[in-house]
């Protein structure tokens, strides 16, 4: 089976050969099916014709792709299977716009990447959906784990500073170092015009800049960003993180830190934190005193910090590329 993952990073290129086994984004699906990835500002109608099932990102938060995201599945041949991925937060689907029924609407099935939400996009389209999600490389991951008694004393912020602070508020008053990551913004001259559109900046240090000046503190230690082979094996000997999520999207952090065996504090919007971090899942991002408490029970009480953060190899069986492979294949065929 021919397959292509169409996105908004720019670019093309094929799994093929490929042995990229850290990727746990949306491009996933490639390596899942040694398919190829094309980015919506190069696909054409033609690039549709040459594949058998199209797997198309419907987040339009940023640069909205949507309008072309329809035009090229009207055009599709009939052969030509559609499958629209809900990536990102679902709360950005709430508001009503422009295209986004439409396009669901004109796919062959809806991958829905967070259970919470499905409902929501059941009623929102005719289009079938159910819940997926996304790949997961655990055969490679898992292989990054440090040994408990060989991870350092200091907390993991996981989401990009700027974006949110309670993690932060959390972090700050447990007893111990922690850290967090701030993005660089590019400026190559190829991608000039996409990053004026999604940061109005040109400007490398815009959000380490920001940070700094909002956070105003010296114990926060900001680091830059790094892809995401190193930002795993920086972190996998982080004592806990902390992932506060407001976001009902696909919790990659949560995954993640079940793979590394790292306990997470973290909320139930992730889709599946109740499964794998049952006993460090609050019900919402404002728990900022059970978080702390939370985690000052795992710097401190030995026996439930390893009862949490050794989560079942079976509980991550389902996640797998093979396993998620065959039930999308199971919706579409």
């Amino acid at each position: 089976m021919r397959v292509v993952l169409l996105s908004s990073n720019r670019g093309r290129w094929s799994a093929k050969g490929q042995n990229h086994t850290t990727e746990n984004g949306v491009e996933a699906w490639v390596y899942a099916f040694e398919g190829d990835y094309i980015g919506y500002d190069e696909v054409t109608p033609k690039d549709i014709q040459q594949y058998d099932l199209v797997i198309a990102n419907t987040n339009h938060i940023g640069i909205n792709y949507l309008p072309k995201i329809l035009s090229l599945a009207e055009a599709r041949p009939k052969s030509v299977k559609w499958v629209s991925l809900i990536e990102g937060s679902a709360t950005d689907y709430l508001k009503p716009m422009p295209f986004i029924r439409r396009v669901l609407d004109a796919s062959d099935f809806v991958n829905v990447i967070n259970r919470h939400t499905l409902s929501f996009f059941q009623a929102l389209t005719s289009t079938p959906c159910e819940y997926i999600g996304i790949p997961y490389p655990i055969d490679t991951i898992i292989k990054l784990r440090v040994p408990i008694e060989k991870r350092l004393r200091r907390a993991f912020i996981c989401p990009m500073l700027f974006k949110r602070w309670n993690d932060y508020l959390v972090a700050k008053n447990l007893g111990v170092e922690f850290y967090g990551y701030e993005r660089r913004i590019s400026r190559k001259l190829s991608t000039i015009k996409e990053t004026w559109l999604l940061h109005r900046s040109l400007n490398a240090n815009k959000y380490f800049e920001f940070v700094q000046s909002v956070y105003a503190d010296d114990a926060l230690t900001i680091r830059r960003e790094v892809g995401i082979a190193q930002y795993l094996t920086d972190n996998a000997s982080a004592l806990l993180w902390i992932n506060l999520d407001d976001r009902f999207t696909w919790g990659r952090y949560v995954l993640d830190a079940a793979a590394l065996h790292v306990p997470i504090i973290t909320t139930r919007c992730t889709g599946h934190a109740e499964d794998l971090f049952p006993h460090t899942t609050l019900e919402h991002e404002f728990q900022i005193k059970e978080a702390i408490e939370l985690g000052k029970r795992l710097l401190s009480d030995e026996a439930f910090y390893k009862m949490v953060a050794e989560v079942p190899e079976e509980k991550l069986e389902q996640f797998r590329s093979d396993t998620l492979k065959e039930k999308l294949l199971s919706q579409i065929c």
